[in-house]
């Protein structure tokens, strides 16, 4: 090589070169999303119940569970969420997860199954502050007759 080719040679040599150093070491963007799974078991056990509902809120995303229990909600912006798990026969539980960069978290939620013997009922009395009763056992039904001769209505 004569003197004239190697500056040209130099020069793309280090353009080359300072090409790939530069797409190599890139700034990585960091991850602004998160996920949530999880089981929905029935409290004081690891059975999971199938067919529950989790609501996601904000948001309003709703999963079923799935045999097992399991439940998964993935890129979630960062902020804090509410999980409202719920099936018919259980007790509705909410749960409050916050979700960071990358987070992947895994959160447990126990419903407790409902009294079935156990009824409350919420009336309106006269003096028009609510009362709250609660029965266990037979509930009977009674006309207003029966009330209006106790002096009740």
């Amino acid at each position: 090589m004569n003197k004239k080719n190697k500056i040209p040679f130099a020069v793309l040599s280090i353009i080359l070169l300072s090409a790939v150093i530069f797409t190599t070491c890139t700034k990585e963007e960091p991850e602004l999303y998160g996920d949530i799974y999880g089981n929905v078991y029935k409290d004081g056990t690891t059975e999971g119940i199938q067919g529950a509902t989790v609501i996601l809120s904000p948001g309003g995303d709703t999963k079923t569970t799935g045999s097992d229990g399991s439940f998964v909600f993935t890129g979630l912006k960062i902020a804090e969420y509410k999980l409202t798990a719920s099936k018919d026969g259980y007790q509705t539980n909410i749960k409050t997860i916050t979700i960071n960069a990358g987070d992947n978290k895994n959160t447990d939620i126990l419903l407790k199954k409902e009294d079935a013997g156990q009824v409350v009922v919420t009336t309106t009395p006269v003096s028009s502050s609510e009362t709250e009763a609660t029965a266990k056992g037979n509930i009977t039904s009674i006309g207003s007759e029966e009330i209006t001769g106790h002096g009740h209505v």
